[in-house]
């Protein structure tokens, strides 16, 4: 775990109940870094790689509802060329979100 003490306090306001933040932590979670062939640290964030299939468009489609219950200061962005094998997946956030998005999203 890093120390993020220097960096400033985000708002964190989940809106999720303790089971369903553990739900969300053991699966959905697990399955995005799983699905990750790739991850490149960004100025602002993270910029992470996941096959082109129907079922990385549905993770991360899960995944950006989930988190904008919990975290409504990230930003998301997805970048894929038709005829590519791959999806480009940023998050990034304000200034001390970094931190806290590679704790809890990189592997």
């Amino acid at each position: 775990m890093s120390d993020l003490s220097n960096e400033p306090v985000l708002p964190v306001m989940c809106h999720l109940t303790n089971a369903e933040f553990r739900e969300r932590e053991a699966v959905l979670l697990d399955r995005f870094k799983e699905a990750v062939i790739e991850t490149r640290e960004t100025s602002s964030g993270f910029l992470y790689e996941l096959p082109f299939s129907d079922s990385s468009l549905s993770l991360l489609t899960e995944f950006m509802l989930l988190e904008k219950e919990c975290c409504a200061f990230l930003h998301f962005s997805i970048t894929a060329n038709a005829g590519g094998d791959r999806v480009s997946f940023e998050l990034t956030g304000p200034d001390g979100a970094k931190g806290l998005i590679k704790e809890l999203f990189s592997q």
